[in-house]
């Protein structure tokens, strides 16, 4: 599953170590601490959290989301990659009439209306 290849990138080599060789638990504020999840949400308002959350992402710009959740998917093996990949995908969601509507939208005050797909 390359998680010896994987894990120390978000944690460390240090702790890495630790956690495979110990096999231990870890607590929501210590993965918090770690990098291992972006936030810990109480369990009472967990579902609605989520929610709101996969609400925000299905209401922004489709092309736009779609390119940055493959960038994220597929780790670069330099900045450069990272550039050279980010040189491709930005012509391409500025060339979408989501662009326009986002600043319509902005300037109006109002939520955007995303039609592309």
């Amino acid at each position: 599953m390359a998680g010896t290849y994987l894990l120390p990138d978000v944690v460390g080599s240090a702790a890495a170590r630790d956690l495979f060789l110990t096999g231990r638990v870890v607590e929501a504020d210590e993965a918090l601490g770690l990098g291992l999840v972006s936030r810990v949400l109480d369990p009472e308002t967990f579902r609605a959290e989520v929610l709101a959350s996969a609400g925000a992402i299905a209401e922004a710009a489709p092309i736009a989301t779609r390119l940055t959740k493959r960038a994220l998917q597929c780790p670069h093996a330099s900045i450069e990659a990272a550039l050279e990949w980010e040189g491709l995908a930005q012509p391409v969601t500025l060339a979408t009439e989501d662009l326009l509507e986002g600043i319509r939208a902005a300037q109006e005050k109002r939520p955007p209306v995303f039609r592309d797909r």
